[in-house]
């Protein structure tokens, strides 16, 4: 008896499905997870917020530092760093642009976006910490 025959025969009588082709992704799947995703991320409260008032830049940006790290250590997924709106400062935002260049480099902070009104807006970053196994390397 010869089996391969026999199995394409089978083959040919009965349809074959492409596991692959329905294991593709649907782009609009994907767009709904994202935005469920992102509405999950700024309706979840904050798990640990460190205030940066009063501080100097070269202060801030390594509170800042060890902050995510201790973050991301504790493996929490969202955290609150308060750096205030300027208001205060004689020049330009210093503490603002600190915050974002070190978010911006930073192996543990991904997404990140001013807090919503009622929890300080453009005074207040949010950060979605990153778990210490997928964060970027350094």
């Amino acid at each position: 008896m010869d089996f391969g025959k026999i199995f394409e025969q089978w083959l040919e009588a009965h349809d074959t499905v492409d596991k692959d082709a329905l294991a593709q992704p649907d782009p609009e799947d994907e767009r709904a997870a994202s935005i469920s995703a992102y509405t999950r991320f700024k309706r979840m409260r904050p798990q640990a917020e460190i205030d940066l008032h009063g501080m100097r830049e070269l202060e801030a940006r390594q509170a800042v530092q060890s902050f995510l790290a201790r973050c991301a250590a504790q493996g929490l997924e969202k955290a609150s760093i308060i750096h205030g709106k300027g208001n205060h400062s004689r020049e330009e935002q210093v503490l603002v642009h600190v915050v974002r260049e070190e978010l911006e480099q930073n192996p543990h902070a991904g997404e990140f976006c001013f807090a919503d009104g009622q929890n300080g807006g453009r005074g207040v970053t949010w950060v979605r910490i990153r778990p210490l196994s997928i964060s970027r390397g350094k």
